[in-house]
């Protein structure tokens, strides 16, 4: 197909910025944050919850309010999806929950370990958007929840089960339990979740998906109907920007590939540029609607082995250009995202 003049200045703006950071190192040099102080407090919320006397639910949910206050309310109305509900049948659902979820409760048991890694990663994190977002207010906890096995939030890079609200990260430990987890490889687990999706369901994944969520609490999510490639642009930005956040994390993490992906989407990436400019033409000006799926989603088509796993943040990151699921994982209405100019220019 042949290209208008528009478009091809377009592609040949893309193309030369990723020959200009394809020649530079690999990962930008990390500052020395060492002397910027975090203050993040872990709270294991699921391990309250399910110590509840629930024959006596009104007393166990006053302790509960005094420690987690805010974040009760999210639980209950939003993740639990209680909010609207009659209050007489609250007691009702919220022991049924315990009764089915504490195989589930159970089985987060052994992960405290990757569980206390992920906090230990998340405070390194912070240090680097204080450094990178000096204005940016810091949340100042970290909680960890089980919530229902769908509690499936989407992120402007990805969805998981981890949230951000107006005082802290929370990580839904319903979807950490490692990829090769029974809950998962079910029958009804593979229904909702297919290997090729649940296979990033390990505590490895906590920090980068709390990252993301703070970038697009500092960088709101773009709004349907974007060109495909301002959206292209905007998962390199976004990508760039959780490559500065996490310089130690694992870059197929980062990405969500395999390793294995990783390495055949790095070895075919002419051809995926190839594959981008036979169909382009002039749709890189217009939304993303007329781009194959593939492009843009993680599919079954998708395999482990296949270099088109989603081509599109892939090509964004390699150029290193800088809703409703139970919460949000922005901060939605209640979100802060003002920022001061510095962090605004490094944003754009």
């Amino acid at each position: 197909m042949k290209l208008s003049t528009q478009t091809q200045s377009l592609v040949a703006l893309v193309m030369i910025a990723g020959l200009l950071f394809s020649g530079c190192d690999e990962s930008p040099a990390k500052p020395d944050v060492s002397q910027i102080k975090v203050n993040l407090k872990m709270q294991r919320f699921e391990k309250d919850f399910f110590a509840l006397d629930t024959n006596d639910l009104d007393r166990g949910f006053d302790q509960l309010r005094l420690e987690y206050h805010n974040f009760l309310n999210d639980y209950t109305g939003k993740i639990l999806g209680l909010e609207g509900k009659d209050t007489s049948q609250w007691d009702m659902a919220i022991k049924a929950f315990i009764r089915d979820y504490k195989p589930i409760y159970d089985s987060t048991q052994k992960i405290d370990k990757g569980v206390n890694v992920a906090k230990s990663e998340i405070e390194e994190g912070l240090k680097y958007v204080k450094y990178y977002f000096p204005s940016y207010r810091l949340p100042e906890q970290f909680i960890t929840f089980i919530g229902p096995i769908d509690a499936f939030a989407y992120s402007q890079t990805g969805g998981s089960g981890d949230i951000i609200t107006t005082f802290g990260l929370c990580a839904g430990l319903q979807l950490h339990l490692g990829g090769n987890s029974m809950v998962y490889r079910s029958e009804a687990g593979m229904q909702l979740y297919p290997e090729y999706i649940s296979r990033k369901f390990d505590t490895d994944n906590i920090a980068v998906n709390c990252m993301k969520n703070i970038i697009d609490d500092i960088h709101a999510p773009l709004q349907l109907g974007e060109s495909m490639l301002t959206l292209l642009v905007d998962h390199g930005k976004r990508m760039y920007l959780l490559d500065l956040l996490l310089p130690d994390a694992k870059e197929e993490i980062k990405l969500g590939y395999t390793k294995t992906q990783l390495e055949a989407v790095k070895k075919s990436e002419g051809f995926i540029w190839n594959y981008f400019l036979n169909w382009i033409g002039d749709c890189v000006c217009r939304t993303h609607s007329c781009a194959p799926r593939k492009a843009w989603e993680i599919l079954p088509h998708s395999s482990p082995n296949s270099a088109s796993y989603r081509r599109s943040w892939f090509r964004g990151y390699a150029n290193g250009t800088s809703k409703d699921a139970m919460i949000f994982p922005g901060r939605a209405d209640i979100t802060r995202t003002l920022v001061d100019m510095y962090t605004a220019s490094v944003i754009e």
